[in-house]
């Protein structure tokens, strides 16, 4: 879907269906987005749903089929779901074993879902929660104020909702509904958060 080598900002969109593989122990990483060991990826108000990382003979089991993280990742309003094997994986620096220009490799979520994918919703030990961020099978290491690890966020299949990109609704019975914490103003779908009653 993405392979970025430098600094990218994205918004407003949508990461789904794409499928990485290759032929040895390396191959596979980031099927959605890849983020380099050089890279800062900034990422808000987006989807990575549906991509799927094939595992070669040998191979890592976890991949990052969604997003596989070596660089500096802050995810604000993402939804990261069924995704093959896994949803985010954020790890130390893979082939070269250099260090990263912009900093130790870190995933920074909030108000982020990473929910419902296949094998496993996170792997690697370098993601960092900054609040109100849903995990579906408490995977991610969410201990920040208003996390909510371990729940099922209860999302409808990716589909049109609105605005110009494909969407997971938020079932009324989610978890993650009205539990964010200084959100943007709109969504995704480009329409107005709801907000509090004073």
């Amino acid at each position: 879907g993405l392979f970025n080598d430098g600094s990218a900002l994205v918004n407003g969109s949508t990461f789904n269906d794409n499928t990485v593989s290759g032929f040895d122990v390396f191959a596979g990483l980031g099927g959605g987005i890849f983020n380099n060991y050089e890279a800062s990826l900034t990422l808000t108000n987006s989807t990575i749903s549906r991509n799927v990382a094939v595992l070669s003979a040998g191979s890592y089991p976890l991949r990052g089929a969604g997003l596989y993280n070596e660089g500096v990742a802050e995810l604000s309003s993402v939804t990261v779901t069924g995704n093959n094997p896994d949803g985010l994986s954020s790890v130390l620096p893979g082939i070269d074993g250099d260090a990263p220009l912009v900093g130790p490799p870190t995933a920074i979520l909030k108000n982020t879902i990473v929910a419902g994918n296949i094998a496993t919703d996170c792997s690697g030990i370098t993601i960092v929660s900054a609040g109100y961020n849903l995990d579906g099978d408490n995977t991610c290491g969410l201990t920040s104020s208003g996390d909510i690890p371990g729940m099922d966020p209860r999302l409808d299949p990716l589909a049109s909702n609105g605005g110009p990109t494909l969407t997971h609704a938020l079932q009324s019975a989610s978890p993650a509904r009205d539990n964010g914490g200084s959100c943007l103003a709109t969504d995704q779908r480009g329409f107005p958060r709801p907000r509090p009653i004073d």
